[in-house]
């Protein structure tokens, strides 16, 4: 797969290709290591006895230090050190790892957890805005959405993968948890990172480019006319806000008030990574043929939509079904935000790329505790929480759309729109899609 799509890259030269392809091994080896470790972390402490305060601080504390790593370090490192600021950051989130395996049941655990979670998101979170500048100097920016679609694609089937496999590793779909088996799953997090980091060193970095050009879809603008992503900026971090207000509380939903046993969690948390590995190539190619803008603001109407579905009906099959458009409009999402940054600022995106995922981190913290103050206050009314947070986030989704209507470099006909949706949803790619997951018969 991963090849045949680097060979459809026009003008590629070998160099490139082969770095280009060893981005999917990569990108593997970094969705093992995801599956294996930061979806479990938690869990982990859960069944250790660990108290609701411990939990929500293990929560959000090392994203927090990590989201201000992620806004201070990447605008300090040169274009020309980006695969050593990489490495450096990869060695970081390796050292949580090995702290992960390092834990011990004694009373020490909870600082041990906060210390390894704290490396893990720091080494993780400083890590992204950096690849994304130093990839995308192998790429014309007209074909870096199709190939970081297609990559997202895979490495969301990758991470679906690993992630069911480490619930049936640590007795998921049994009756009973056993905690010593997640010192093999960690184990495997641990070994695939390194790996990662050794695939990393075989890269070639790409030559530096004097005068970078933009992407297709947006005209090349001066700094005054930037007012688009900056408005952009604004709203998605307010969207994440009203987002997180319930999404942290779809997990205790499920098993406080719907009684689901670990298995239906298990299998319900994975399924958004389904909708990602179907979809998001969709997107990217939307996105190269149409405008980014225009895709971000349906992703936020389908969110959006997400929280109010949650509230209908409590049948696994319904919610799974819920989870699938989930994973679909959240894939197309965290795609465009790294789009629009990239097209505007290339070669440099991570100045602005770094404070903009920041900002979301930051935002959605404060979101997660608004919705515990609701829950407080309401007598742990999920549904209601769900509803209000339905409603705020269809209130900001059309509120981006009113202001990008009013900007001329953002506005098009609402043609556009069912455009670019009927690309994403058309019925064709969407079968070549699960063909590279499932094989599929051919004459």
């Amino acid at each position: 797969m991963a090849a045949s799509i680097i060979q459809r890259l026009r003008g590629s030269n070998s160099e490139r290709r082969r770095t280009l392809l060893l981005t999917y091994w990569d990108g593997a080896f970094t969705a093992l290591m995801i599956g294996f470790s930061e979806s479990f972390a938690i869990v982990w402490g859960v069944k250790m006895g660990l108290s609701l305060v411990q939990i929500g601080v293990l929560s959000t504390l090392p994203i927090l230090i990590g989201a201000f790593a992620q806004w201070i370090i990447p605008p300090l490192i040169s274009n020309k050190n980006l695969k050593v600021g990489i490495q450096l950051a990869h060695l970081v989130q390796i050292t949580g790892l090995g702290l992960l395996l390092s834990l011990k049941g004694n009373d020490e655990i909870y600082f041990q957890l906060l210390i390894a979670l704290t490396f893990y998101w720091v080494g993780g979170m400083v890590t992204g805005p950096l690849w994304l500048d130093w990839i995308s100097g192998w790429l014309p920016h007209g074909k870096f959405s199709r190939f970081l679609g297609k990559r997202n694609s895979f490495v969301a089937a990758i991470t679906l993968f690993s992630f069911l496999s480490a619930a049936v590793l640590v007795g998921g779909f049994e009756r009973e948890f056993n905690p010593d088996r997640f010192f093999i799953i960690f184990a495997g997090g641990f070994t695939a990172r390194v790996i990662s980091w050794i695939v990393i060193w075989f890269h070639s970095s790409p030559p530096l480019r004097k005068k970078p050009t933009l992407a297709i879809g947006i005209q090349k603008l001066s700094e005054r006319s930037r007012k688009p992503v900056y408005a952009i900026i604004c709203f998605t971090v307010l969207f994440k806000f009203v987002v997180n207000i319930a999404s942290p509380f779809f997990l205790p939903y499920m098993f406080e008030e719907l009684k689901f046993d670990l298995a239906t969690y298990v299998l319900i948390t994975a399924i958004p990574f389904l909708g990602r590995t179907l979809y998001v190539a969709k997107w990217g190619e939307a996105a190269r043929q149409i405008k980014p803008f225009v895709g971000l603001q349906i992703a936020c109407f389908g969110i959006a939509a997400n929280a109010f579905f949650w509230s209908l009906a409590a049948r696994p099959a319904f919610l799974g079904f819920v989870e699938f458009l989930s994973g679909v409009m959240w894939g197309g999402f965290d795609l465009f935000v790294v789009l629009i940054v990239q097209n505007y600022w290339p070669g440099s995106a991570r100045k602005i790329l770094g404070f903009h995922l920041a900002l979301m981190s930051l935002a959605s913290l404060g979101g997660a505790a608004v919705g515990a103050h609701i829950l407080k206050v309401n007598g742990g009314d999920y549904i209601a929480l769900f509803q209000s947070s339905a409603g705020y986030r269809a209130l900001v989704a059309l509120g981006f759309f009113l202001v990008l209507r009013r900007l001329k470099e953002t506005r098009v006909s609402l043609k556009v729109y069912g455009d670019f949706l009927a690309t994403v949803i058309s019925i064709r790619p969407s079968m070549a899609n699960i063909g590279r997951i499932i094989p599929l018969r051919r004459k």
